[in-house]
């Protein structure tokens, strides 16, 4: 694998730019980030959103950047990003890429995006998470809330107890009810983030609707975001 020299300095664009592999990967997630927060897909266009988190090309990403990098970079960013629990993959079927995959960001990889972008850009004005970004007061005294917060321990506690989801994928099991917990914590905050929210749990509840559809845990699901977009007003 080539190991191109560090970056010593922020800049505009990295295109054309040669970087290390670690490098690369945090460019990737800026990139990422970025559109997800900005409610586009990897062609710019604006998604309808409906529950889920985008699915973005990592090698369309590096190529409209103009990032210089070896073609088993992106086999490789793929399995790191997901190791280090940034990203989950998923494959398109409606619309592959040439790589057959795209991933969207877990919670891990949006606050390392968010934190990076000053370190890459040099300006604290630009942020993952747009200037347009509104914060939400939540009323935790009212009954919109405490139904939000009631259901979402139910939803908890169903994850956590379910047998046929422990034995069909522990390890996915562990990675939604730590989604949930994160964004109950998250919900008992004065004020919050729509955006945030919907690219922290849209992912976590858009599976469970899906693969759990009919069954109580997708039914208390669909009832649980149902209420965080009421609360949240999105």
């Amino acid at each position: 694998m080539l190991d191109y020299p560090s970056v010593s300095t922020p800049r505009d664009s990295y295109s054309g730019i040669q970087t290390s592999f670690e490098q690369f990967l945090d460019l990737i997630l800026i990139g990422i980030g970025d559109r997800a927060a900005d409610h586009v897909d990897e062609y710019g266009n604006k998604l309808l959103y409906d529950g889920r988190a985008p699915l973005y090309s990592i090698k369309k990403i590096a190529d409209d950047e103009g990032f210089l990098y070896p073609s088993e970079w992106i086999e490789a960013a793929l399995s790191t990003m997901e190791h280090r629990q940034w990203t989950m993959h998923d494959t398109d079927k409606d619309d592959p890429n040439e790589d057959g995959f795209r991933v969207y960001l877990d919670p891990a990889g949006y606050e390392r995006a968010t934190l990076l972008v000053e370190k890459y850009y040099g300006a604290s004005d630009q942020n993952v998470i747009p200037a347009s970004d509104r914060l939400v007061t939540i009323n935790h005294n009212s009954e919109a809330y405490l139904d939000l917060d009631h259901s979402l321990i139910r939803l908890i506690n169903l994850v956590e107890t379910s047998n046929s989801y422990r034995e069909k994928d522990s390890i996915d099991q562990q990675q939604k009810l730590a989604e949930l917990k994160a964004l109950s914590e998250l919900l008992k905050a004065p004020r919050v983030s729509p955006s945030k929210i919907q690219i922290l749990a849209g992912a976590a509840f858009g599976f469970l609707i899906e693969q759990f559809a009919g069954a109580p845990i997708g039914e208390l699901a669909q009832y649980v975001w149902g209420l965080v977009r009421g609360v949240l007003s999105f």
